[in-house]
Order: structure tokens, then C-alpha cells, then sequence
């Protein structure tokens, strides 16, 4: 017989909010939360506000050295010492792809560049939901049709490899 042990994960810390909170990432060591009533760094127990931050966090994800917030009022990054408002145009996804940050921003794909947005490409044909790169390719979805990033277009069109979607499917 093996004694039951107590796993890290089944002894959890609470930290109480008064509100939900909506996005969790790491950057450099340190947790940080997101909720409507903004941005948060975990200390210990404690949660502390980070300074210089405005909007309601939607999404937080770390990618290429920083931490990446989306929120009500757009996309802000941080290198832990610096925040900067990138833009200030809704913001659905992002995602690193071939080294480049890409955002999805209503129908439109951008690349950052020198902390703002570039067209990557013209706008597709519904708005994009999410962006995700995968060997190599940028793969988009809008809710019911998956499309890919073809050169310097957004294809829709023969797709083969993800086979055939049920009428009404969502995605």
C-alpha cells in the first residue's frame, strides 16, 4: 500500500475578489489577474493593482517576452516595468506567428510593429474571433467558417485538411 500524499494542487491559496475575474497569465515569475475593474499582480496572498491601466481585462496571454492584455478599451503590453497602450480598436484574439505578434481586430489581421498595428492583410469577410499559428500557418475562425492566412490574403476555400463543416456549425 502507497500513502495518499497531498498534491500542491489540492492544497490551493484563496484569494478572495469582489469581482470575476476573466484572464490569468505569468510573465517573468509573477502572476498577474485580470477583471472589469482592471489589472492585478499577485504578491504572495495579496492581489496589488497595476498602476497606469485602465479598461476591463478580457484576456491576458504572454508572448514574445511580454505580457499581452486585451481589454475594453484595446491592446496594452507590458515588460513588467513599462505598460503601454498599443491601440485603443477592439480586439478579439492574438497570437506569435513567425516571430510576429499578430491581432485580430473586427475583420481585419495586423502584425505589431514598433507598438502599433500594421495590416497584415485585407479584411476578410466576417469578423474574426480567434488566430492561432500552427506549423507554420496562421489559422483564423469567425464562429462558423475556419480560414487560413494565404500569403496576402484570408482564404476561406478548399481547406481540405479540416474535411467538411455541418450546415450551422459553430465554431
Amino acid at each position: 500500500m502507497i500513502d495518499d500524499e497531498v498534491y500542491l494542487q489540492e492544497s490551493p491559496t484563496l484569494i478572495k475578489t469582489a469581482t470575476p475575474l476573466t484572464g490569468v497569465a505569468a510573465h517573468n515569475g509573477i502572476a498577474y489577474v485580470g477583471g472589469s475593474e482592471g489589472l492585478w499582480s499577485v504578491n504572495g496572498n495579496v492581489l496589488s493593482k497595476v498602476k497606469g491601466f485602465s479598461g476591463s481585462v478580457q484576456q491576458l496571454v504572454t508572448l514574445d517576452g511580454l505580457l499581452w492584455v486585451i481589454t475594453s478599451d484595446g491592446l496594452w503590453n507590458s515588460n513588467g516595468k513599462v505598460l503601454k497602450h498599443i491601440t485603443s480598436e477592439a480586439v478579439a484574439d492574438l497570437c506569435e506567428h513567425n516571430g510576429t505578434i499578430v491581432v485580430a481586430s473586427g475583420n481585419a489581421l495586423y502584425r505589431v510593429e514598433n507598438d502599433t498595428l500594421v495590416p497584415l492583410c485585407p479584411p476578410g469577410r466576417a469578423n474574426i474571433l480567434g488566430v492561432a499559428s500552427y506549423s507554420g500557418t496562421l489559422y483564423i475562425h469567425d464562429g462558423k467558417h475556419v480560414a487560413l492566412l494565404e500569403k496576402d490574403h484570408i482564404e476561406y476555400n478548399y481547406l481540405f485538411d479540416w474535411g467538411e463543416m455541418e450546415a450551422g456549425a459553430t465554431i
